[in-house]
């Protein structure tokens, strides 16, 4: 006699905690079950929606009506409302495919895969909105869209990591979290490139010690930053949530068709 499997309806769809499961009892691992998962996002998904809509709303109306405009820049500096916490969560997003990477090298949960998946995509995506808006910031700057400066190619270097890794975990996921280390050694000198090198990009203006810009130009800045860390945890959960409806159907499908029919 075939024994049932485990199943949790969650969003009208049938959850299958043991098609997740990597054998482990571990209370951290059961965490991660996917019927948990989909019951706690159900709960958080509108909630982000609608603070991701309110944190945008106020970051723009403060960055492009409220602030003044830069004596030197003028209206050009606008762009960098997108373009500073774009950069910050471009490198944010590196240490949480780091943190994803280790659990997938350290125990084999399906879970971490995806996560590192996720992370590797809406990295590649925030890095890409960073080099295209500081592009466009540079052209009226400095004359032109794009120079081998050492912050842009280190920010490029992270752009190819993102896409080296998304390819490793498609293709080889065993090797993909010790590629991902190794890409680590960028993050520092995306920070520091500015200090070690003569570089067109100025140095840190918010440091530990406090911070050089306007109270007007920061607010909408730290608005709009929290705005993405929010619609980040937001897509993340979103394409979680969409791979644990496929995987389940996967299985679902599959143990019919090897099921034997009744005679």
């Amino acid at each position: 006699m075939l024994k049932k499997p485990h199943l949790i309806r969650s969003d009208s769809t049938l959850i299958s905690d043991a098609v997740f499961s990597n054998g482990s009892s571990e209370s951290y691992v059961s965490f991660l079950q996917p019927s948990r998962i989909m019951r706690y996002s159900a709960l958080l998904v509108p909630i982000l929606w609608y603070i991701c809509l309110f944190l945008s709303a106020l970051g723009l109306y403060l960055g492009i009506w409220v602030a003044p405009s830069d004596f030197q820049q003028g209206e050009n500096y606008r762009i960098l409302f997108i373009h500073v916490p774009s950069a910050w969560m471009s490198v944010l997003l590196y240490f949480f495919l780091t943190l994803t990477s280790a659990g997938f090298f350290f125990n084999k949960h399906p879970i971490f895969i995806y996560g590192s998946r996720i992370f590797c995509a809406i990295g590649a995506l925030f890095t890409c909105l960073t080099l295209l808006t500081g592009s466009l910031w540079g052209k009226p700057m400095w004359g032109t869209f794009w120079v081998w400066d050492a912050r842009l190619t280190s920010v490029l270097i992270l752009l190819f990591i993102y896409l080296g890794a998304m390819l490793l975990y498609k293709w080889s996921p065993d090797v993909a979290p010790l590629f991902v280390f190794i890409g680590l050694l960028n993050i520092p000198i995306i920070k520091f490139s500015v200090n070690w090198w003569n570089t067109l990009h100025q140095p840190s203006s918010i440091t530990q010690f406090g911070t050089e810009i306007h109270i007007s130009m920061l607010v909408p800045m730290n608005a709009l930053f929290f705005q993405f860390f929010l619609l980040v945890l937001l897509l993340f959960l979103l394409e979680l949530r969409r791979e644990i409806h496929n995987k389940t159907i996967d299985s679902l499908v599959q143990s019919f068709r090897t099921v034997p029919y009744p005679k």
